[in-house]
């Protein structure tokens, strides 16, 4: 919740898709945004007359059989709110270029939930205006170092070998007192720590990585769905917490949208 900096935006999430809202219903309210989900557009009328949100992100399947007379009800509502649409690849040039007409709305070729998929969509939430051009980075392009900390080495090596094949450089220890010295000397970007481990805990370590580099992203792990724990980890400068055993494809997912500047 910490990653994400000022007054939190409003942002309703419009889709079909059980899956894809879950995903981002989870991602973007740990990076701290205020998040409403709607299933269809039949929801949409009724709740944007009471509440306004300051993006409405939606796929073609949500908006209904013609995408531009659903904008059109939403603009006779609200005439500010900025609209994302993921449209599948199948979209038609004519559907495409009629939903372009509105200079509030940002169209994304996206077909399924993706790490990359969620990085587009972060960059356009982060962007200052739609014309900025962005830039989405492919995990071979990611610069620096993942460093897992676990003390069950298979769960870790797991991790790691995951990520390696993804295209990201990692290296693994199995204390809190190796992470020290591996923190000093490695200076990793994101750092996916275990809360539970003999010796340093987990939100000690975390306190002394966030002693050490401030900006270092810390991604916790734990067996436990301890609500005290986690709120505490947030205040210490958690990027996110994920309860074992979590999907790799997930946590892939909030390294990409921690980096995100």
């Amino acid at each position: 919740m910490a990653t994400h900096i000022g007054i939190p935006e409003y942002i309703f999430i419009m889709t079909r898709d059980l899956k894809w809202r879950g995903i981002l219903y989870e991602i973007l309210s740990q990076l701290n945004y205020k998040v409403t989900t709607l299933p269809s557009c039949n929801e949409l009328a009724g709740i944007l007359g009471k509440e306004r949100p300051d993006y409405i992100i939606t796929d073609l399947d949500a908006l209904g059989f013609s995408g531009a007379e659903a904008l059109r009800r939403v603009r006779e509502i609200d005439e500010e709110v900025k609209l994302l649409i993921l449209m599948p690849a199948s979209t038609s040039a004519a559907q495409e270029q009629e939903l372009a007409l509105d200079e509030g709305v940002k169209l994304l070729r996206i077909d399924t939930a993706t790490p990359q998929s969620i990085q587009h969509i972060l960059f356009f939430l982060k962007r200052k205006n739609l014309l900025e051009d962005e830039r989405i980075r492919h995990p071979s392009e990611f610069k620096g170092t993942i460093l897992v900390i676990d003390d069950e080495e298979d769960a870790a090596q797991l991790i790691c070998n995951y990520l390696n094949r993804r295209g990201y450089r990692t290296e693994a220890v199995f204390s809190g007192e190796e992470a020290m010295v591996k923190i000093k000397s490695l200076k990793p970007r994101v750092v996916v720590l275990d809360i539970l481990m003999p010796g340093m805990d987990g939100l000690l370590i975390l306190q002394n990585i966030k002693h050490i580099d401030a900006s270092t992203v810390v991604i916790l792990t734990s067996g436990l769905q301890d609500e005290a724990i986690i709120k505490e980890a947030m205040r210490l400068g958690a990027a996110a917490y994920l309860t074992k055993p979590f999907n790799l494809l997930k946590l892939e997912m909030f390294i990409l949208a921690s980096i995100v500047t």
